[in-house]
């Protein structure tokens, strides 16, 4: 679904993809620098987390001054999801190409985890997991469950007319 709210001079534009071949769609109608937006957000960024699907591809397309990408889980299974979805978020800028990720984090964090790692992989993992630690913290920012009070920690306030319209396309 498409929904445009304008409010005073802001003009908001809300596209749900609800498939990959939509959003390919998408990008085929509009060129790949036809239209830059200011900002795109994500919202269950995770499935970004492979470089080869159509859906990294066909966002990584749309260009945009910034992307905001929303999981709540950066990494499910290897290192390089966190690379695919930064790489998105940053314009690739941040993380390096994903063979030199991989060379340069991968690998080393990988062979430092292994059973039989000596002392020097170990601490080289450590050095590696502080190191990547400290590329992506100013643009991660991590919430748990646990450390919210419901209630306690929670600010309610009433939505604009723009945002219940945009809430109810959703």
């Amino acid at each position: 679904p498409k929904q445009t709210v304008k409010t005073g001079e802001n003009l908001v534009k809300y596209i749900a993809f609800d498939d990959r071949t939509q959003m390919e769609r998408q990008n085929k109608v509009r060129g790949k620098t036809s239209k830059t937006w200011d900002l795109i957000v994500c919202d269950e960024a995770h499935k970004m987390k492979n470089h080869r699907t159509k859906a990294f591809r066909a966002l990584s397309e749309v260009a945009a001054r910034q992307k905001i990408m929303l999981t709540g889980t950066p990494i499910q299974n290897r290192l390089l999801e966190l690379h695919s979805i930064f790489s998105l978020a940053t314009k690739g800028n941040q993380l390096d190409t994903r063979h030199k990720f991989i060379e340069n984090f991968q690998k080393p964090m990988a062979d430092g985890n292994l059973k039989d790692a000596d002392p020097k992989e170990v601490r080289i993992k450590n050095a590696k997991a502080t190191s990547l630690k400290s590329i992506i913290q100013p643009y991660f920012l991590r919430r748990r469950k646990e450390d919210y009070v419901l209630g306690r920690d929670m600010n309610f306030c009433t939505l604009s007319h723009a945002s219940n319209v945009l809430h109810a396309v959703s």
